[in-house]
């Protein structure tokens, strides 16, 4: 995933419309990248629990922003000296 994320093996406008299609494959992956909404997603099945979870990318960078503020309001920048 250096490279970027995979291309999405199929392209949904709903969550259902990814719901029916997974579930009608004759085997179901347990992870697939797919595009819903104009977003990529991870699509993951729980085969255990026969549960489908769609997790969107986009999630990470929002971690990474909300990691970065925390940090910043940790430890803010020292002030330079006074004149």
């Amino acid at each position: 995933m250096r490279d970027g994320l995979p291309p999405p093996v199929a392209t949904f406008n709903t969550r259902e419309e990814a719901r029916a299609w997974f579930y009608n494959l004759p085997e179901r992956p347990s992870q697939a990248v797919i595009q819903l909404g104009g977003e990529p997603y991870l699509a993951a099945y729980h085969r255990n629990i026969d549960h489908l979870a769609f997790h969107p990318f986009s999630l990470v960078d929002k971690l990474k922003a909300w990691r970065e503020k925390q940090q910043q309001e940790q430890d803010p920048e020292e002030p330079g000296p006074q004149s």
